[in-house]
């Protein structure tokens, strides 16, 4: 099982904690220089709207090609969990990431839809034509 071999690889590093307790990812996020999701359903809208480095395990969840082209834009990302340690690993060695922690294409398309910080407005508009047309 990938998941068990990968864990247990990293269980005897000083510098990576495995937490087993789960507080809200919005509270790990604010502790975790680097970001490590092995099943990123919504977890991977708050992952990418920081500037940390991102590493997804895309085996469990099946993009359409041209999300997942958005997706490693912004994030390393490897459909294996040994390639994807293996980047992880490279990371942590060179400093090299070889995604673009500026790149917001995924985070506008599947997040936010504007980078106008117009969100409220925009959900009010909505909320107020179903009143309107209800």
């Amino acid at each position: 099982h990938d998941q068990i071999f990968w864990i247990n690889d990293l269980l005897h590093s000083r510098n990576i904690e495995i937490v087993r307790v789960k507080p809200f990812f919005s509270e790990l996020i604010l502790k975790a220089d680097i970001i490590l999701l092995d099943l990123p359903t919504t977890t991977i809208l708050q992952a990418v709207a920081t500037n940390k480095p991102v590493f997804v395990l895309t085996k469990h969840i099946r993009y359409p090609e041209n999300m997942l082209s958005m997706l490693k834009k912004r994030a390393v990302c490897s459909p294996d969990a040994r390639s994807l340690i293996n980047e992880l690993s490279d990371f942590l060695k060179t400093g090299h990431y070889k995604a673009d922690q500026d790149n917001e294409d995924f985070l506008l398309s599947y997040g936010l839809g504007s980078d106008k910080g117009d969100s409220c407005d925009r959900a009010m508009e909505v909320i107020g034509g179903c009143i309107d047309n209800g």
